[in-house]
């Protein structure tokens, strides 16, 4: 089976893709006549798990500049010529605070695609075969202020039983993970999943992308094609294109982003508002 995703937001005028991307995923009786937008409840959920967890702004622009090395290693990203500092992030265009511009992702054209086969007939047809070893989902509300979460710098409670359930399906943990391929849109989310991974305890994944353990070289690899920060957004296919990111890695067909001896990683979707969460498990082999 074929599966495939393209996505060309070019075709719609600025205007045309603010207006969408501002609304969508916001109740439209009670949130969007009094202002709300994406970026502004991203913003909210930033101040809020600064607050709670004693992340600092700095290690919130650390996840854009992580992003940003591995997009520096990927042909196809949007921003592959362009490198990133914390000074660049923090002095870049304040947008919602305080998120600033680069802090926000950036609409972008793109596709990818896969094959998907029987377990058996992938041995058959491919030299390197990956394997879906475990995966769960859960949906937590269509508008924010329906949220199973009720503190919105609190969501990896929500995310965090749902990881668990794909770890345990797939009879592996967090310790077994080569990779992390997190896709958060804002750096916020991307901490808040990596609390819920069990690399470290809630609130502290700011220190562990600070520290350069998420990034190119590091003991965490993470959102290893930039993700909609770097790589561009291109709608669901953000989360797409993370797959097929880590099914190339376990093949060992990333090029210059190639984790080396990968062989298990988890990856993660979601969708507006952060409404829902989907981890898939995969792995170059299946463990015994």
């Amino acid at each position: 089976m074929l599966v495939i995703h393209a996505q060309r937001f070019s075709q719609f005028s600025a205007n045309e893709q603010a207006a969408y991307f501002a609304h969508a995923g916001s109740d439209l009786e009670w949130e969007v006549p009094y202002g709300m937008t994406y970026n502004a409840l991203a913003a909210m959920m930033t101040q809020g798990y600064m607050a709670y967890t004693g992340t600092t702004l700095e290690q919130v622009a650390g996840v854009c500049v992580a992003c940003r090395k591995w997009a520096n290693r990927q042909p196809n990203a949007m921003f592959r010529d362009k490198t990133l500092t914390v000074e660049q992030v923090l002095n870049s265009r304040m947008v919602a605070y305080p998120l600033t511009a680069y802090m926000c992702n950036v609409l972008a054209d793109g596709g990818c695609a896969y094959v998907m086969t029987t377990a058996e007939n992938a041995k058959k047809v491919c030299k390197n075969p990956v394997y879906v070893l475990g995966e769960a989902s859960d949906y937590s509300h269509r508008s924010i202020i329906k949220s199973k979460v009720r503190d919105l710098d609190r969501m990896h409670e929500f995310y965090a039983p749902v990881a668990q359930k794909a770890y345990e399906q797939a009879g592996l943990g967090p310790e077994d993970m080569d990779i992390y391929e997190i896709y958060g849109a804002y750096p916020v989310v991307s901490l808040m999943m990596a609390d819920a991974l069990g690399i470290v305890e809630p609130g502290q994944s700011g220190a562990l992308v600070e520290s350069g353990a998420t990034s190119p070289g590091g003991k965490y690899p993470m959102t290893t094609n930039g993700e909609a920060m770097s790589f561009g957004h291109t709608g669901t296919g953000v989360g797409f294109a993370l797959f097929v990111e880590g099914v190339r890695q376990l093949q060992g067909k990333a090029g210059k982003a190639q984790v080396e001896d990968a062989r298990f990683l988890i990856d993660d979707c979601g969708g507006g508002a952060f409404m829902d969460v989907h981890f898939t498990v995969l792995g170059n082999q299946i463990p015994s």
